[in-house]
């Protein structure tokens, strides 16, 4: 292969370094008693995962969010939104619009209070413990 034209090329010099990186962050006796730590890599992203799991203490409440159902009407094409829109009555008549139906249902939200710095309890019910903890603290 010929070639006509001689390719220019700048070529600059770059210098790189290699860096020790750690990352430390301090932990409860409390939290590392019960704690599972799961390292793997990921290869489709080329980085690797580190996972600490462990118990907390938290408190739970729930709330309802218009437990109810939403129906909505939509056009079923953009044909039919163009209909709707620029065509005359007589013609939306002669040639009815098409519509699907939307379901939509709300539910519950479950919420919770995380207090990392309370040793967790055996028991289930901490309730009374949290909201008296709560109050001393004059947290909401």
């Amino acid at each position: 292969m010929k070639y006509d034209a001689v390719l220019e090329v700048d070529i600059k010099q770059v210098v790189l370094h290699k860096l020790k990186v750690a990352v430390n962050y301090r932990l409860p006796a409390h939290i590392l008693a019960n704690a599972n730590l799961i390292n793997y890599a990921d290869e489709t992203a080329n980085t690797m995962i580190v996972q600490l799991k462990t118990l907390v203490t938290a408190g739970h409440w729930t709330e309802k969010i218009n437990d109810s159902t939403k129906i909505e009407k939509i056009p079923q094409t953009w044909f039919d939104h163009f209909r709707i829109r620029f065509f005359p009555k007589f013609l939306t008549k002669r040639y009815p619009v098409k519509y699907r139906t939307i379901f939509t249902t709300s539910g519950t939200i479950n919420n919770y209070w995380v207090f990392p710095e309370i040793p967790p309890h055996p028991d289930k019910n901490l309730s009374d413990f949290i909201m008296a903890y709560t109050s001393q603290k004059g947290r909401y």
